[in-house]
């Protein structure tokens, strides 16, 4: 009896010990209780705060409260908010971004199908209800600026907040939480159309965790640990939804929603979740600094924002990774990695280092985890199998994402895309199908069976040769019709070897081959690491290290022949240019001899004319004093007349 006593005592004493060590904290949520804080309440429910030695209080949100104001001032350790947690960082308040819960927006725009609106355009003349001030609408804002809309054009409804405004012909348009308010009209089988931002360029995180710096100084392990918990939780929530919304329904649903409509929300919420990702929480540098530019365009913004300083997880190496992890790595220390011969550009040989693809994401990872990497560079397909088969390799550089025939392997997220593609001489003829080349012969690597399987799946007659190296030698001698492979390593290996004598004749139906890293089955912990950091390398980053083999230098074979046909242009352009100045010149020589002629000509009938008006003018005025000489005379005659008369009466008298 005594030992039960006693052993009560002790269970007691270590669980009110236990109670004593856990730190309290508090979380701001930015709405009421739904499925869209499931993660929070699983977190606290499963014990999964406790476990990380936190007491986790959960505070709803309502009309008094400032989320960042509370989250700053400490009177909430933690908060959720909106994307606008980018402008008070940049305005100066030292907020600090954990996590991003959903990677794209469920805020969209709802409109009957009866209003007969079918496109932006029909917005106009429309009554629409959204959030009044533009920080709180900017993806809204910024799809109607980039589509030539303006907001004065339309009706604006004052919010309600309420999805019978819409169904009452209150408002034309409305903004919606695409979780919640879909749901209704689903329900009542109204026909709508959603106006999604993102479709339009604007693609904004959602329910954003965040802190303050003066937290984070001060208890940087309690802050590691409440976003590891509580990413912990939210995947709990999404893999037990049903479980989480009977948790909801009995101790969170401040809303009354009902069963069906919290699990259409949980839905939704985890494709939002797990948008164009498999990591939850997952923050991008490029994708909040896309966001910073819309607001800046809008001018809600004019400081500039340091992202280093405001994301937590920005490339910090560890912060991304689990306590278990993180012991994993510190136990690990280094790997090897299987490389397979004549892989470029996914993997190159240089003397006795390595570079590709495939290597360069490698040392990003390497970077980030700090592990040294050993490796293992096999000759031959059978080398290759036995040493993953034996165990020999913690991992291979590349293997298929999908239809990983590597029964020993487990393929991480994919670092390269591509397509399957058929590689011919310059001069073969196109031909989209190679059922009709039943007499001819195609190369394909050894070892790549599912590649092997597709072709043969769509063309049947296909007559194919395994080869243990991608040697297109065999194709520019003629001696094979085509090499089927992959196109970026096809496509490599011509601009390397054999420019302007081989091309990609054609794309091998839709199927995008992926490749990845493959990691030992029994190192589970590899894998996440693995993924976890190719998650966590930027956008920008991977694209710069594709292109980076996609513009590679050619060094083997320069073709001068577009050289020499853009300077015999040039030259016929020059001669062309020659003969027409030298024409014209002599033809300016001819005019001006002309001019000359001409002139003289001119001058000389002009003296002629001259002359003529001379001459004309002495015989008009000889005309005119004969004139007044005959009218003179004539004038004189009659008193002569009359003299001779009377001097002739006198002689006769």
């Amino acid at each position: 009896m005594i030992y039960k006593v006693i052993l009560l005592v002790s269970i007691f004493t270590s669980l009110l010990f236990s109670q004593d060590k856990l730190q309290k904290v508090s979380i701001q949520l930015q709405w009421k209780h739904q499925f869209q804080f499931a993660g929070l309440y699983m977190a606290k429910e499963k014990g999964f705060y406790k476990k990380v030695g936190l007491d986790t209080q959960i505070q709803e949100f309502h009309n008094a409260i400032n989320t960042t104001k509370d989250v700053l001032s400490g009177k909430s350790t933690f908060g959720m908010a909106n994307p606008t947690l980018i402008i008070d960082r940049a305005n100066g308040k030292k907020a600090v971004l954990l996590a991003s819960i959903f990677q794209t927006s469920p805020y969209v725009f709802i409109s009957l199908k009866s209003s007969g609106i079918k496109s932006l355009k029909d917005f106009k003349g429309k009554k629409i209800m959204f959030a009044n001030n533009i920080v709180g609408s900017a993806q809204f804002q910024a799809m109607f600026f980039k589509n030539h809309i303006n907001i004065k054009d339309m009706q604006r409804v004052k919010e309600s907040f309420n999805i019978n405004s819409l169904i009452n012909h209150e408002t034309d348009i409305q903004d919606c939480y695409i979780s919640n308010e879909v749901f209704t009209l689903k329900e009542k089988k109204i026909p709508f159309y959603v106006w999604d931002p993102k479709d339009y360029g604007f693609d904004f995180y959602s329910d954003l965790l965040f802190t303050s710096q003066k937290e984070l100084n001060d208890h940087p392990n309690r802050v590691k640990n409440f976003r590891e918990a509580t990413l912990k939780g939210w995947k709990y929530a999404f893999n037990h939804i049903d479980e989480t919304v009977n948790l909801i329904l009995k101790k969170y649903n401040t809303q009354h929603k009902t069963k069906k409509a919290l699990i259409y929300e949980a839905k939704e919420l985890k494709k939002l979740a797990y948008y164009k990702t498999n990591q939850l929480g997952k923050i991008e540098k490029d994708k909040i600094q896309r966001i910073y530019d819309v607001y800046n365009l809008l001018g809600v913004v004019h400081k500039k924002i340091d992202l280093d300083k405001f994301i937590y997880s920005s490339d910090k190496g560890s912060n991304i990774f689990s306590s278990d992890e993180l012991k994993y790595l510190k136990n690990k220390k280094s790997i090897t990695v299987c490389l397979r011969k004549d892989r470029a550009p996914i993997t190159i040989k240089k003397g006795n280092t390595y570079t590709g693809v495939s290597i360069d994401f490698l040392n990003e990872i390497v970077r980030k985890t700090h592990l040294k990497v050993n490796y293992i560079l096999n000759s031959t397909a059978k080398e290759y199998l036995q040493n993953l088969n034996n165990k020999n390799c913690d991992l291979t550089a590349v293997t298929l994402t999908k239809n990983n025939r590597f029964k020993m392997l487990k393929s991480t997220l994919p670092y390269l895309k591509d397509e399957i593609s058929v590689v011919t001489r310059i001069d073969t003829p196109y031909t989209s199908n190679l059922n009709e080349l039943k007499d001819k012969k195609f190369l394909v690597q050894k070892g790549t069976k599912s590649l092997i399987d597709y072709v043969k799946k769509l063309y049947p007659n296909i007559n194919l040769v395994e080869t243990e190296d991608i040697d297109l030698s065999k194709i520019v001698s003629g001696e094979y019709y085509g090499y089927i492979h992959s196109s970026y390593l096809l496509v490599y290996q011509m601009l390397k070897n054999y420019h302007n004598q081989l091309k990609v004749m054609t794309r091998i139906g839709n199927h995008q081959v992926g490749r990845s890293f493959g990691i030992n089955k029994d190192e589970p912990l590899l894998l996440s690491i693995f993924n976890k950091s190719l998650e966590a390398i930027p956008t920008s980053k991977k694209e710069k290290i594709l292109e980076k083999y996609r513009t590679i230098k050619v060094d083997n074979y320069i073709d001068y022949t577009l050289l020499w046909q853009i300077i015999a242009v040039t030259f016929v352009i020059i001669l062309i240019i020659l003969i027409s100045n030298i024409k014209q010149r002599k033809l300016r020589e001819e005019i001006e001899q002309l001019n000359n002629v001409l002139e003289d000509r001119v001058k000389e009938e002009v003296e002629k004319n001259r002359a003529k008006d001379k001459m004309m003018l002495e015989q008009s005025r000889l005309a005119q004093m004969g004139e007044m000489i005959s009218m003179i005379a004539h004038q004189w005659r009659q008193p002569l007349a009359a003299i001779s008369s009377a001097s002739i009466g006198l002689m006769l008298k």
